[in-house]
C-alpha cells in the first residue's frame, strides 16, 4: 500500500512573527535588515521566506520563538439587553448572535449585565484572558454612569477613599465629573456588578452605564453589537500591562 507523507504545514515569516510577537511590518523589515532574524542558525532578510512549522528554528535577538497556534484579539461593544455568555438557557438575546463574522472559537473576557453596555474583549488566548481578569494585575475599567440625581462632593470623595460592600471593601481610582448627574469612573477590580452596587450603597440609582476602557483599549466609536480585531499596539500596550512582553 502507498504511503502517503503528511504534508509539512508553513507560514511565511512576516505572519509568523507577528502572530507570536505582536510585531508590526515595519519593526520586522527593520529587524531583518539588521541580521537579527534568523532561520536554522542563519540570518534571513526576506519576509517572504517560508518557515516550516514546528521544524525550522526561528529566532529573533538570539530568543528562540516557540511557535503557538494563532491566537485571535477582538473588542467588541456590548449592547444593553444582551447577556455576556455565548448560550443562554433561558433564549435571551446573547453574545453569540452577534459573532457571525469573527472567528468561533473566541471567547469573552470577563462580563457586564444585561444592563451594562461598551466594551468586552474576546480572544482564544487562555493566558491573556486569565490575566486580564486577574485582580493581581490591576487593569483599569473606565465607566461612564448616568444617575437618578445630581451626585454631591461628600459621595465623590467616598469613592475615592473606598466603601464597603457586602463582600468586602472596594476603592474608586479617579472620578471625572461630566455633568450633575453623570461621571467617569475608573476602578481596577472586577466582581460582580460593583459600580452598580457601589452607587446603589450610597443610595443613587444607576439610569446608564457603559464601559469605555479596558487598559489602553478605548471603546470609542465602534458601533453596538460590532467587534473589531485590536491592533498592534493596543495588543501590545494591554500585554505590556499584563507583563507578557
Amino acid at each position: 500500500m502507498k504511503k502517503y507523507k503528511k504534508k509539512e504545514k508553513t507560514l511565511k515569516l512576516g505572519p509568523y512573527l507577528s502572530s507570536q510577537l505582536s510585531i508590526s511590518r515595519r519593526e520586522i523589515m527593520s529587524l531583518l535588515k539588521e541580521g537579527r532574524i534568523k532561520v536554522n542558525g542563519n540570518p534571513v532578510y526576506s519576509i517572504s521566506k517560508l518557515i516550516i512549522i514546528n521544524k525550522d528554528l526561528v529566532t529573533v535577538n538570539s530568543k528562540k520563538i516557540i511557535f503557538r497556534p494563532e491566537f485571535y484579539y477582538y473588542k467588541f461593544n456590548k449592547p444593553k439587553n444582551v447577556i455576556s455568555t455565548l448560550a443562554d438557557p433561558e433564549g435571551r438575546r446573547d453574545l453569540k448572535y452577534y459573532m457571525s463574522g469573527v472567528p468561533q472559537n473566541i471567547f469573552p473576557v470577563g462580563r457586564l449585565d444585561r444592563n451594562t453596555k461598551g466594551l468586552i474583549l474576546f480572544t482564544n488566548d487562555g493566558e491573556f484572558a486569565n490575566r486580564v481578569s486577574h485582580p493581581g494585575y490591576h487593569i483599569n475599567k473606565v465607566y461612564k454612569v448616568t444617575l437618578n440625581k445630581r451626585i454631591i462632593r461628600r459621595d465623590i470623595e467616598r469613592l475615592l477613599s473606598g466603601l464597603i460592600l457586602a463582600d468586602g471593601p472596594v476603592r474608586f481610582t479617579n472620578v471625572d465629573i461630566v455633568s450633575d448627574v453623570s461621571v467617569i469612573v475608573t476602578i481596577n477590580e472586577g466582581r460582580n456588578r460593583i459600580v452598580r452596587r457601589s452607587f446603589e450603597q450610597m443610595n443613587y440609582e444607576v439610569k446608564k452605564l457603559k464601559r469605555i476602557s479596558i487598559g489602553d483599549i478605548q471603546l470609542q466609536e465602534l458601533k453596538e453589537g460590532a467587534f473589531k480585531r485590536l491592533t498592534v499596539n493596543e495588543l501590545r500596550s494591554l500585554k505590556r500591562l499584563l507583563n507578557m512582553l
